[in-house]
């Protein structure tokens, strides 16, 4: 049985230190859905909030064990951050304006953010289950407005004939990002929602739905591939109901590509290997790579670089693949430590078993082979901030 008041004093937390922190997680996971003031406030208020409490309770040595735990990835961190701050010095000319504040906020983002979570997760301040509930708040605001936006425009999204300037965004400015959430929401149902049953499908299917008609492509091979995986592994789980679901969510997919000439188009699109000018891009950057591939040209640096594919094509703004921007921004060395940390967090959830995380980190990694970057794109990086902080999370519970 719940017991609000022991919720809140356990383990001799004081409760107004346990509900602000609580408040402000929630506060967090919900807006790095919108990228919004409150998302910009929520997480400078975690950070300071996490020192606060650190320098009250001097609690430095649960601070040094979680560090101690997680050196490798901590120690490759701190190189990947130093390879770009020296990359940025060797290329003051062409990096953005925002460099060094973007390199700061890298930091202070995803670093630090990680550490405070691993630090009130060691002090029993919340489980994993508060992160996958106060996650879905921000889902379920973010999908109150697609249902408006769909109802108020579903012959402009549904029925249109042009998919290029078509797809739901919602309250977000881009299809992709929003391609990108609800994908991740579709996932999330899938590892997350155990009970009741009629939940989870419903969730399911509100989100496969809203991420089909988002027409990010990306999002559809990465969740695709990720509920693939996490099928496979729980194919001696999966009854009847999940059968039924299935062939019934089959035939109404059919239904809607029948129906819906933009949606057709879409996946025409992406059978047959139409890139919408990312191969353009990614040709580009190899090319320059060569040119410095030890430590690339710094942080922002794509847009600035001579015969960039941005100048005679506005929409091509970004290197839309996360290795190809490593290389470019920090070289062959922010590649290395980079990679050395995605290893680290897969490794880890192998090894402690916690294959719905895994799931969720395999669509992240597909979406960003094609969407979204390693350094600036806030919501795909806050949200794998979380996931690396739950795959740590059994070994810091040790």
């Amino acid at each position: 049985e719940f017991n609000m008041k022991k919720f809140f004093y356990e383990n001799g937390a004081p409760s107004g230190w346990r509900i602000t922190f609580l408040t402000l997680l929630l506060l967090w996971c919900a807006s790095l859905f919108f990228k919004n003031a409150v998302y910009q406030i929520s997480f400078a208020a975690l950070n300071l909030f996490f020192l606060v409490h650190l320098l009250y309770f001097k609690n430095y040595e649960i601070l040094s064990e979680i560090l101690k735990k997680t050196r490798f990835v901590a120690i490759c961190f701190v190189c990947l951050v130093a390879t770009l701050a020296i990359s940025n010095l060797l290329n003051e000319a062409v990096i953005s304006k925002k460099a060094w504040q973007s390199t700061l906020f890298f930091i202070l983002r995803y670093g630090t953010i990680f550490l405070a979570l691993c630090y009130f997760y060691k002090l029993k301040f919340f489980d994993e289950n508060a992160v996958f509930a106060f996650l879905f708040v921000g889902l379920g605001i973010l999908s109150a407005s697609v249902i408006y936006q769909f109802a108020s425009s579903s012959d402009a999204i549904v029925f249109s004939s042009d998919s290029v300037r078509g797809g739901l965004s919602g309250a977000l400015s881009n299809r992709n990002i929003l391609g990108l959430f609800m994908g991740f929401g579709l996932c999330l149902s899938a590892v997350a929602i155990r009970r009741p049953l009629s939940l989870k499908f419903a969730a399911l299917f509100l989100f496969a739905f809203f991420m089909i008609f988002s027409f990010s492509r990306a999002a559809w091979v990465g969740a695709f591939c990720a509920l693939a995986f996490y099928g496979a592994l729980n194919l001696k789980s999966l009854n009847k109901k999940y059968l039924l679901f299935t062939v019934g969510f089959i035939a109404i997919f059919a239904v809607l590509l029948a129906l819906s000439p933009s949606f057709e188009q879409r996946l025409a699109a992406l059978f047959s290997g139409d890139s919408s000018g990312r191969t353009v891009i990614w040709s580009y950057i190899l090319e320059m790579a060569q040119e410095k591939p030890i430590l690339g040209y710094g942080l922002g640096s794509y847009i600035n670089l001579p015969g960039s594919p941005v100048l005679e094509h506005p929409e091509y703004n970004a290197p839309h693949n996360l290795f190809l921007e490593i290389l470019l921004y920090s070289g062959v060395l922010g590649l290395v430590f980079y990679g050395l940390i995605l290893f680290s967090v897969f490794k880890e959830c192998i090894q402690s078993k916690q294959f719905g995380v895994l799931t969720l980190l395999i669509y992240l990694l597909i979406d960003c082979q094609f969407d979204h970057g390693a350094y600036l794109s806030k919501e795909a990086l806050s949200l794998a901030t979380i996931l690396s902080f739950l795959a740590y999370r059994m070994r810091i519970e040790r």
